[in-house]
């Protein structure tokens, strides 16, 4: 998978705000939910709060928007033995920015 980082975003170079986002992911009989408020200032992520982790792993929860405000780019290396949510987290993101992952995926 391609990497998408945000300053090279044309939508998203100077654009500020707060933005939520959220997805939801089922395996089996759990359901993962991220529900995240994202705070941009000049097109750099500044913040990732959660405003729901239903079934979040605590590690993907505390590591992951780390990860995300560190680089500035999605996606991230997700937390091994947590990788539904955090790709839950991390799509949640990408929806609160208005980004299609899947336009991120090798053709």
């Amino acid at each position: 998978m391609k990497e998408l980082r945000f300053a090279d975003h044309s939508a998203l170079d100077s654009l500020s705000g707060v933005f939520d986002g959220d997805w939801e992911e089922t395996v089996g009989d759990i359901t993962v939910r991220a529900a995240v408020r994202v705070r941009l200032q000049e097109g750099r992520i500044t913040e990732i709060t959660f405003t729901d982790s239903s079934h979040i792993h605590p590690t993907a929860a505390r590591i992951i928007p780390q990860r995300i405000i560190e680089s500035q780019r999605l996606p991230v290396e997700s937390i091994t033995g947590a990788s539904v949510s955090s790709w839950t987290i991390m799509t949640a993101v990408a929806v609160a920015l208005g980004i299609d992952l899947r336009s991120l995926e090798e053709k």
